[in-house]
């Protein structure tokens, strides 16, 4: 392996071929920074590799022909007064004499910035080169790097004219282009597996060709065919194998462009190490790999990239099967650039839901409210049957399959869309629109939200009739976070004017929870909480300011969610509506026939219940199916989620709904006054359980009121 520094003959080339590039943007000259907004400084000192390429052996002293250090700064910056990081660009440069050993050079504020050191010597000859990347800068200050170690550069004949042509060009993703291929694999190897258009190596020219034959060598997917595909050709065999570099198989079988993860010239980054361990790009996942989903029109919109980017670009009036086989998600589903990913989210507005079909064809929809970036996660998480839909769905109850709402519905536990709601105002109409008299804590009539006035437990503002219930107005929480531009940067302090969520952003709830400040492509929000620690301050956000939200979470909150879950399952099952992990989910209770019978007169021919309300009976098992397969309802929405597990064991048990309002004139001293625990808590003992358990879940899903004048009371949750 040869470098720049190692051959006066290749040097003298290169000097010539530097002094007839005046046309293609090679330039030595001191600048200051170019886009007329440095206001803060970078600075760093130089210590050299003692045998040229090898980091862990330095040397103090200069080597010889080094005569000056060049301080090479690129990336996106911010604009001042502006709070995001703009798309505008900086390349900022400044020289020092090699033997100062350090230099500083002015730069404009921004994040993920790239600082390039290039070691020049006579004619402004590249002998070393040594990069610090993902370098943040705050305005009115100086970023001290420490120490650079200065390496040799690797020297390709075949694009030493690519190199210098392309020294100022910015990459897709903001950074520089040069300084971005010299961070990949693709720049360290010298020799290529596959040699293509005349050239041996790696690298521009091994990609593109010395004429750029080949401008897009990533076209096309992995079909087993080299034509067009650069990458496939040198990945298809040898130690070079896909599945050898880490990368399921499935991407290849899937036909998966290499694009469709991977920036062209930076191959290796977090997100694409995270997206294809998490649930999302997991091939082997049920999700993806349960059936072919991509010839179904019922599935593809959200079971298949291809077919999720076509019902976006119809609005979701094309959900047709598109035939492209078995995927996970790839980096374009969600974004809308197969090379350029940096905030490049595909546009879906306040998206409307299509309840019991898509389109024209849905029963029934739901209007969802527009979080910004965090819209993309709705649609697939947003169910495909509610309680509106059950009604108009199923002509007779009587010989009736189940209307399984679907999976993971987060969204639609989330912003309390989810389920059969037993009411509809406050006169306690039987399911009607699809609304909830307290969704979101907040009163409603119908479909029209009632004003409130302000609360001082939770710092939301008053609210009008209409407002829309996510950001600074949410009456939940969670409801507040990434949204109103709250800033994401780690604090010390956990207060601000907007309550106690400070520093989450302005991406939506989904973002900021799942892929928190630092963009974690794994969607573990546990890692988004982390994300937010600053000091001693663990939590999330800074509102759990000392407590660790996984042990929160899983350890605490988990065990009384399950606790009720199981007592509602019970109930169901007293009921005649016996639940199996098993498709169709409900049986009749010799638990081997699927139930049909939604209005028996006997549980042993099906479901019973006071009144036989058909829609309302099929919407208790809906409601548990719905959390059973949300996974993280103990998180989302509390409020909302117990307010499933009430209203509908106080329905199984009584056939009508009471205290739909949280009117307290009509709690009860008795939590049985409300429902009835004790039935339960005889059947756990009966069975060899504590029946401690009924306490937890009683404490879980109604409230003892300690205030007067109506303390000792029981409430709802």
């Amino acid at each position: 392996m040869r470098n720049i520094g190692q051959s006066t003959l290749q040097n003298l080339l290169f000097v010539l071929f530097l002094f007839a590039l005046t046309g293609c943007g090679a330039s030595s000259s001191n600048l200051a920074a170019t886009d007329g907004a440095a206001s803060a400084k970078v600075t760093a000192k130089f210590v050299w590799a003692a045998d040229g390429k090898s980091t862990a052996k330095t040397v103090a002293s200069v080597p010889t022909g080094v005569l000056t250090v060049r301080l090479k700064v690129t990336g996106p910056y911010q604009i001042p007064g502006n709070s995001t990081t703009a798309s505008r660009y900086t390349t900022t440069k400044a020289s020092f004499p090699a033997a100062a050993g350090g230099g500083t050079v002015a730069v404009s504020p921004g994040t993920k910035l790239t600082v390039n050191a290039e070691a020049l010597g006579a004619g402004d000859v590249l002998l070393y080169e040594g990069f610090v990347r993902n370098v943040d800068v705050v305005a009115g200050v100086t970023k001290d790097l420490g120490t650079i170690t200065m390496t040799a550069p690797y020297f390709k004949q075949a694009e030493v004219t690519c190199l210098g042509c392309h020294e100022n060009s910015r990459s897709v993703s903001g950074d520089s282009l040069v300084a971005e291929y010299k961070g990949s694999r693709h720049y360290a190897r010298t020799v290529s597996p596959v040699p293509n258009y005349g050239v041996n190596s790696t690298g521009c020219a091994g990609c593109h060709g010395m004429n750029h034959e080949n401008p897009n060598p990533a076209a096309g997917v992995w079909d087993g065919t080299a034509t067009g595909n650069r990458c496939f050709e040198c990945h298809n065999a040898g130690p070079n194998l896909i599945t050898a570099l880490g990368h399921k198989q499935s991407y290849k079988d899937n036909n998966t462009a290499c694009t469709a993860c991977h920036q062209a010239h930076s191959l290796a980054f977090q997100q694409a190490l995270d997206l294809p361990a998490s649930g999302h790009g997991t091939p082997t996942q049920p999700a993806w790999n349960d059936r072919d989903f991509s010839a179904s029109a019922d599935c593809n919109a959200c079971h298949t990239p291809s077919g999720f980017k076509q019902a976006v670009a119809s609005t979701w009036t094309n959900t047709a099967a598109t035939n492209t086989g078995k995927s996970a998600l790839t980096c374009d589903t969600c974004h809308s650039s197969a090379t350029f990913y940096q905030n490049n989210i595909r546009a879906i507005g306040a998206y409307t839901a299509g309840m019991g079909g898509f389109g024209t064809a849905a029963k029934a929809t739901v209007q969802y409210q527009d979080v910004n970036q965090s819209n993309v996660c709705v649609p697939c998480h947003a169910t495909r049957e509610n309680g509106k839909s059950l009604t108009l769905g199923v002509a007779d109850f009587s010989n009736a399959s189940f209307k399984n709402p679907h999976y993971l519905g987060a969204a639609a536990v989330f912003y309390g869309q989810a389920g059969f709601q037993y009411y509809s105002s406050a006169s306690q109409t039987p399911y009607a629109a699809q609304a909830y008299t307290s969704k979101y804590g907040v009163v409603v009539d119908g479909t029209v939200i009632k004003a409130a006035a302000a609360s001082t437990s939770n710092s939301t503002p008053a609210i009008s009739v209409g407002d829309v219930l996510v950001g600074e107005k949410a009456p939940w929480s969670h409801g507040k976070l990434g949204m109103n531009n709250f800033q994401t940067t780690k604090t010390t302090s956990v207060i601000d004017v907007k309550g106690n969520l400070v520093y989450s952003g302005t991406s939506g709830q989904c973002v900021a929870c799942h892929l928190g400040p630092e963009q974690t492509h794994s969607f573990d929000a546990f890692k988004g909480a982390e994300a937010t620690w600053a000091g001693t301050l663990k939590g999330c956000y800074g509102c759990h300011t000392s407590e660790d939200m996984k042990e929160v979470a899983e350890l605490d909150e988990k065990p009384k969610y399950d606790a009720a879950m199981a007592f509602f399952q019970w109930q169901l099952a007293q009921n005649g509506a016996v639940y199996s992990e098993v498709y169709p989910y409900f049986y009749k209770i010799d638990g081997v026939t699927a139930l049909k019978n939604w209005v028996a007169t006997s549980t042993a021919n099906g479901m019973v219940v006071p009144g036989a309300n058909g829609p309302a009976n099929m919407g208790a098992a809906m409601n548990f199916k719905v959390l059973k397969a949300e996974k993280g309802a103990h998180v989302h929405n509390r409020t909302f989620m117990k307010q499933l597990i009430f209203d509908s064991i106080q329905y199984l048990q009584t056939g009508v709904n009471t205290f739909s309002n949280r009117n307290i004139a009509s709690g009860s001293t008795d939590p049985n006054g409300l429902i009835n625990f004790s039935n339960y808590s005889t059947s756990l003992i009966s069975s060899g359980k504590a029946g401690a358990t009924t306490a937890i879940v009683r404490g879980y899903i109604v409230r003892k009121n300690t205030a007067a004048p109506t303390a000792g009371y029981y409430t709802r949750p």
